[in-house]
């Protein structure tokens, strides 16, 4: 499983919905322990918008 190690898995999560989809993001939530369900699902809901995951702003 992609996010077992217990550390801040947010970025993974995102990342998982650019290379596979949103469906299989939510999935991987799904498994994940309850105190971090809600998290996870409002990291995904932040970091994207009508199924596509928001790119960073590349102007630094």
């Amino acid at each position: 499983m992609l996010l077992e190690q217990g550390l801040d898995n947010s970025n993974l999560i995102v990342a998982l919905a650019a290379l596979d989809g949103i469906e299989a993001a939510e999935r991987e939530i799904e498994r994940q322990p309850a105190r971090d369900k809600e998290r996870l699902s409002a990291v995904l809901r932040r970091d994207t918008d009508g199924g596509n995951v928001n790119r960073p702003d590349s102007a630094g």
